[in-house]
């Protein structure tokens, strides 16, 4: 791991510097792409213990078919809210490798609690066990079936939200099929929107890590350079056509900033409506990351981003 009092080095705050600690510490200091995937997932999971304490949230799991299998889907209520409400589907990260329900357990809680709204989480099935599009697939199907079915769950259907990194293809592929999904808006934190991208800054570059989940994740070259593996790469008719309304997180210290920019950019100059907030001094997922998400900065974030949430969905 890199020191971040180096003269070289950007700043950090002093919580991501506590993450950074944290993160070499569980490595032994070696880069994560010296480890296999399956140690990648348990030392990502020990990054996020302990699990939080639970908010007045009640928290239920669904196995959810799809045509690409079963996903176990989780529903996060706030148990005083008067049901029907409305709800956000957050589509998990973790370089599509990594990650799920309990390593992202806090930042739900947190969404939920200062937005009021409910959150659907789809745990997909990581790479390599599926490969694109597969994953797509699942998290569009399950969201068909909140939508068909979440009346019966207390959750208003008629509008949904979608958050996370890897949402922008949920909504290509809405508008390309015609499925006339009821998407109000799209809620990108720190997206990997161009794997074809060379990672040029930011803590925790590596681009042999980028390479190894790539591998994992792609059958093939050809599809790291379509819009639903690269969305960076779609036209501005293209971003007309297929973006909803967008609020956008970037970190000043993501390795992930130069392409989460251009994107915005993309969005705003092709007529999308595109609110921008960077978070500085910061790391990539700020908000998610234990230490790093106590930090001002983060919980100022939470507190545009829920509040944002709120006005879209008329709580």
């Amino acid at each position: 791991m890199t020191d971040p009092q180096e003269p070289t080095m950007h700043y950090l705050d002093p919580h991501n510097i506590a993450l950074l600690h944290s993160l070499g510490a569980i490595s032994n200091s070696k880069p994560f792409s010296e480890y296999s995937i399956p140690q990648q997932r348990a030392l990502f999971r020990e990054v996020q213990t302990p699990r939080p304490t639970n908010p007045g949230i009640s928290v239920s799991e669904h196995a959810v078919p799809t045509s690409h299998g079963e996903v176990d889907t989780f529903m996060y209520m706030p148990e005083s809210a008067r049901t029907p409400v409305p709800f956000v589907y957050y589509v998990h990260g973790g370089g599509w490798i990594f990650g799920g329900a309990v390593e992202f357990e806090a930042f739900v809680f947190d969404m939920v609690s200062k937005t009021g709204t409910a959150v659907v989480f789809p745990e997909y099935t990581l790479a390599p066990e599926k490969q694109f599009p597969a994953q797509h697939g699942q998290c569009l199907e399950v969201l068909q079936y909140i939508l068909k079915n979440g009346d019966e769950h207390g959750l208003i259907t008629d509008r949904v939200v979608l958050a996370g990194q890897i949402i922008a293809a949920m909504s290509v592929l809405n508008k390309q099929r015609a499925l006339d999904l009821p998407i109000i808006h799209q809620l990108m934190l720190h997206p990997y929107v161009d794997v074809t991208a060379e990672l040029r800054s930011g803590m925790l570059r590596d681009p042999v890590w980028a390479e190894q989940q790539q591998v994992a994740y792609f059958p093939t070259l050809k599809e790291r350079s379509s819009i639903l593996g690269s969305p960076g790469l779609m036209s501005a008719e293209e971003a007309k056509e297929y973006m909803s309304p967008t609020t956008m997180i970037i970190s000043d210290q993501d390795p992930f900033k130069d392409q989460n920019e251009a994107f915005a950019k993309l969005l705003q100059t092709a007529g999308v409506s595109c609110g921008v907030i960077q978070a500085f001094g910061s790391m990539h997922d700020v908000e998610v990351f234990q230490h790093a998400r106590d930090s001002p900065t983060a919980q100022l974030v939470m507190l545009a981003v829920c509040g944002k949430l709120r006005e879209v969905m008329r709580c």
